[in-house]
């Protein structure tokens, strides 16, 4: 398992986690400083590749199975602000630009651009179907975006300048996250069902389960159930948690490690348990203090099974413009709400079996799509610099 950090000091630190026979032990495992802004967002997809986005408006690409650089990507004219990888085919990228880019995996390919906010972007949140994603930015807007034809679907006006959207993980409800509030939608409704009010600003959210962890300048983290009703609390003894990540722990298979970066530098793993329904405990497993104000984090665990063993994914984000541009703007036709579906499919593929057979032929995601002429750059293939 393998903890990378981003640092208002520009640069990305790895962590391996090794257990020992008494405790466990984070050891460093690599520094980087091809940055030369701030690391504002790091990802890591299934496959083992690292994203990491700045206020340089790039976005730099690590493998840390084979610990070489792949490259830049450079579409962006401004800050990076959020990266996420949806399953193994894809990754969405945000920025300060106003849009919003889809990423090939592999090829690292841009293959649409999502335009039509009228400000920074902020965040960005697939739903676990990969037919629909939100969107928020300064503009003070919730964008609702069809991912099957790669247009916008529904505006939301939310009044309010939003940090972070993310869906549910039954895609059931979305959440919303404002400076020291969230409110909780209903997809059905598209009206706020709850709503969770902080004294302090709220910085890090993540899913345990069928739980919601926050954490903030308190350096507290407190866990919700789905009815948003606080069941749990403990202190990380931090001046301020910024970012959460949830995992599972490679040497216990009913483990869950829960690991916090603090803008004080301390990077901590936390065993946190229900024995029974209203019964917590938490344990902290190990920490180590990097010296460097962390901003986001990040973890990978190896696939158990060798690489050639396992099966590509069938999940795909489907994209089609009849007008054949590689970009959405906001000036299109009437738009209507568009509802994910509850519908299941095998393995919740996108694309049909008919469908998969005409993509071969075609060198990107939509069926008259144009392959992009961005600025990405290709790979080059080097040795990260080793910890000093």
């Amino acid at each position: 398992m393998e903890i990378v950090v981003g640092t208002y000091e520009e640069l990305l630190l790895g962590y391996r986690l090794v257990k020992t026979a008494e405790n466990y032990i984070l050891e460093q495992s690599f520094t980087d400083h091809s940055h030369i802004g701030s690391v504002r967002t790091v990802a890591s997809s299934p496959k083992g590749v690292l994203a990491s986005g700045g206020s340089d408006e790039t976005i730099r690409l690590f493998n840390l199975i084979s610990r070489t650089e792949l490259g830049n990507l450079m579409k962006h004219e401004g800050t990076i602000t959020d990266l996420n990888f949806f399953d193994k085919s894809h990754m969405f990228s945000t920025s300060e630009d106003g849009s919003i880019c889809i990423w090939k995996t592999g090829r690292w390919e841009c293959v649409r651009t999502l335009r039509g906010h009228k400000g920074p972007v902020y965040g960005v949140s697939v739903h676990p179907s990969g037919k629909l994603a939100l969107s928020i930015s300064k503009d003070k807007t919730l964008r609702t975006w069809n991912l099957l034809t790669g247009k916008r679907a529904y505006i939301t006006n939310i009044k309010q300048v939003a940090d972070k959207v993310l869906w549910t993980p039954d895609g059931e409800k979305y959440m919303v996250v404002f400076d020291r509030k969230i409110d909780v939608y209903q997809v059905e409704t598209g009206t706020v069902w709850k709503s969770i009010a902080s004294d302090l600003r709220i910085h890090a959210v993540a899913f345990y389960e069928d739980y919601l962890l926050l954490g903030g300048d308190d350096g507290r983290i407190a866990i919700y159930n789905m009815n948003l009703d606080r069941v749990y609390e403990f202190s990380t003894d931090t001046n301020r948690v910024k970012d959460i990540v949830v995992c599972q722990c490679p040497y216990n298979e009913n483990g869950t490690i829960i690991v916090t970066a603090s803008s004080d530098g301390f990077i901590k793993l936390w065993n946190v348990n229900r024995k029974k329904e209203d019964v917590w405990n938490h344990r902290l497993l190990t920490e180590i203090d990097t010296k460097f104000r962390l901003i986001c984090v990040t973890a990978h665990i190896p696939a158990v099974k060798a690489e050639k063993d396992i099966k590509p994914s069938e999940t795909d984000v489907k994209i089609e413009n009849s007008s054949g541009s590689e970009e959405s703007s906001d000036e299109e036709s009437e738009t209507k709400r568009e509802k994910p579906t509850k519908k299941k499919h095998k393995q919740e593929q996108i694309f049909t079996s008919k469908e998969k057979k005409s993509a071969k032929k075609q060198s990107s995601l939509g069926k008259h799509h144009t392959p992009s002429s961005g600025k990405s750059v290709k790979a080059k293939k080097r040795k990260s610099k080793d910890a000093t």
